[in-house]
């Protein structure tokens, strides 16, 4: 009779695959203690999605121990995660035009006034989402560094209905207009992939922003 071998299968990493359509689908790799791996593509509702997972092990623990060390850090890992409402931006992103300058592309992201209005104080170079501050150099900083996407060669900010060297009709939505610069490229999806990943890391930039304000007022209310 042949010996099964126990095993240890442990998360050790995060994949992002891109798909032809410009999406991407996140995937958790597994090893187990004999150096085979295996890959999870997780769905966050559903019988075996995250949320199923993460409320189950929360049930595990409280029957296994209902005062347990693991149930204190299980409450304490769920009153860290955001509410789903936390996660959803006061503002829109919206992918405009592209257009010809020069030797470059010139792809337009507007941050538009919906929950909550946008306006830019050029003077401090500061836009704000409401009364939250996010400076705009910051911001293009932070773009610039956590892009993948090669060829990024400046960002301008522009606000109030302007329109770039006459080539943008703006959205009559109030808020402001990022312009990234490309270089040009002959494959029209890697602009699709560029604007997509820009996109969303602007989000990322600004919940971060949001989340630290709003903690930070929640604190000044509270003491």
């Amino acid at each position: 009779m042949q010996q099964i071998r126990p095993k240890t299968i442990r998360l050790v990493d995060f994949q992002e695959e891109p798909l032809a359509s410009g999406r991407k689908m996140l995937h958790c790799i597994f090893q187990d203690n004999y150096g085979a791996h295996y890959k999870w593509t997780p769905q966050w509702k559903g019988e075996h999605g995250v949320e199923c997972l993460f409320f189950r092990a929360l049930a595990t623990e409280e029957y296994n121990e209902p005062e347990g060390v693991w149930t204190s850090e299980l409450k304490k890992a769920a009153e860290s995660i955001p509410p789903l409402e936390a996660m959803q931006l006061p503002v829109k992103i919206h992918l405009g035009g592209m257009t010809d300058v020069g030797n470059q592309h010139v792809l337009r992201i507007e941050i538009l006034s919906m929950d909550e209005s946008v306006s830019y104080d050029s003077d401090t170079r500061t836009f704000y989402i409401g009364s939250c501050g996010v400076r705009y150099d910051a911001l293009k900083d932070f773009l610039l560094q956590a892009c993948t996407v090669a060829g990024i060669e400046g960002c301008e900010c522009i606000y109030g209905g302007r329109v770039f060297e006459g080539s943008f009709s703006y959205s009559e939505q109030v808020g402001i207009a990022l312009y990234v610069r490309l270089e040009k490229w002959n494959e029209r999806q890697r602009y699709e992939v560029a604007a997509r990943e820009l996109a969303s890391n602007i989000r990322l930039y600004l919940r971060r922003i949001l989340l630290d304000f709003r903690a930070l007022k929640q604190g000044f209310e509270e003491s």
